[in-house]
């Protein structure tokens, strides 16, 4: 057993899923995300029928891995390492990951599945901790939302989140895991909307983590931010090492491989500072999964 397919739906959200939702419908954007599960576990099984491209499916990863790599970095130099340069950032995370993606699948299997339950303890420490900032007014009136906004954010949050899954050999609680980190996605886009308000969480770029600052114990214990920024470093880490690994599975060339992450690299460096790049990827990210999968799809 693995929890491949949670970490993928889950990373899926970081900072570009949740500000995607945010941006088409304001304080309603936990609306898409439970019609989006039902559409994405349909995506899912639809997926799960069909044959896919090997060459494609390594581009998709690709994509993904620039994607996740660009995020992270964007994140890190934001609040973390200021005057860092992006690449360093970008490529002690590279290397971190390459290094997984090398071992037997038993041990990114074992590294998974106790980071798994690192990740879910600290998702519920800080749900307790948030539930004394909510202000239930800021979901409020219920229902003045637009329904076309809701049904596209729908369609983003499937394609986001299910179609990624697409790269993975075992399927094994695919459904499962899936509902169960959609769960979590609902929990942290309904606290976020609580605790920040309509307004200001249209002004953050990572809504999750600046919800997160407002806390503190007892008045003297801040700065617990960092604790929830290390469950995110951990998802990222380990489906970067899951994309990495499929990669690696489907060129079958050592050589090669390293060709392509230093393609990663350079790319993924190359969009972190450039904004207009970084925001085309940003708002088209959803299209681009979905015209990539449906290449890869063989014909019958």
């Amino acid at each position: 057993m693995n929890k491949h397919s949670y970490f993928i739906t889950k990373v899926s959200m970081f900072g570009l899923g949740y500000r995607l939702l945010i941006n088409e419908c304001e304080r309603y954007a936990y609306i898409p995300i439970i019609l989006g599960s039902i559409i994405g576990i349909i995506f899912i099984y639809i997926l799960s029928k069909v044959k896919t491209n090997k060459l494609l499916m390594t581009i998709l990863c690709i994509y993904l891995s620039i994607s996740l790599l660009v995020l992270l970095s964007t994140f890190v130099s934001s609040f973390y390492l200021v005057n860092t340069p992006k690449y360093i950032i970008i490529l002690s995370m590279l290397l971190i990951a390459y290094y997984l993606s090398i071992k037997d699948d038993y041990v990114i299997n074992n590294i998974t599945n106790i980071l798994f339950y690192i990740n879910i303890f600290i998702i519920v420490l800080f749900t307790i901790l948030l539930s004394f900032y909510i202000d239930i007014n800021n979901i409020t009136p219920l229902f003045n939302y637009k329904l076309a906004n809701i049904i596209k954010s729908a369609f983003m949050y499937a394609s986001i989140t299910s179609i990624p899954l697409v790269i993975l050999d075992n399927k094994n609680n695919i459904i499962k895991d899936y509902l169960l980190a959609s769960f979590i996605n609902l929990t942290i886009m309904l606290l976020s909307i609580l605790t920040l308000g309509p307004y200001l969480i249209k002004v953050y770029s990572f809504p999750e983590y600046a919800m997160i600052k407002q806390v503190n114990i007892f008045n003297f214990i801040e700065n617990i931010e960092n604790i929830s920024a290390f469950g995110w470093y951990i998802e990222i880490f380990i489906s970067l090492s899951i994309l990495f690994k499929t990669i690696y599975k489907n060129i079958n060339n050592n050589t090669l491989y390293i060709v392509l992450l230093v393609i990663i690299l350079f790319i993924s460096s190359l969009v972190s500072n450039n904004y207009e790049l970084l925001l085309t990827i940003y708002n088209y990210f959803y299209i681009t999964l979905i015209i990539l999968v449906l290449f890869a799809i063989k014909k019958e």
